[in-house]
């Protein structure tokens, strides 16, 4: 049994290794959500965090901030799915498909 364990272990260890890796890879990853026919843009990476707001200056003149303040939350909301989304992707590749139980295994650990 302790070679069982041991094994179990050495698994737990790798996983937490590519872990790590999968969590660099997602801080480097580059999404970007877009409203306005492009007037705002907003890059996010995997982890969820905005990295980048991008306003076009024909947006500027614009004299209703309700409709910039809609565009941000726009591009903002798209940024944050894609991230979201890239971020299922890595996790997915990096344990086979079985990112929910590591997720469980891990403690309930959300990564995205």
């Amino acid at each position: 049994m302790n070679k069982d364990l041991g094994g179990l272990y050495a698994k737990f260890g790798k996983l937490q290794e590519q872990m790590g890796q999968v969590q660099e890879e997602m801080a480097r990853l580059s999404v970007e959500g877009a409203a306005g026919d492009g007037a705002v843009r907003v890059v996010a990476n995997g982890l969820g965090e905005i990295k980048e707001v991008i306003l076009d200056s024909r947006i500027v003149e614009l004299e209703d901030l309700g409709e910039l303040e809609g565009m941000l939350i726009e591009a903002i909301n798209q940024a944050l799915l894609e991230s979201r989304e890239a971020a299922a992707a890595l996790l997915n590749k990096a344990t086979d498909g079985l990112s929910g139980m590591v997720s469980d295994f891990l403690g309930g650990a959300n990564f995205f």
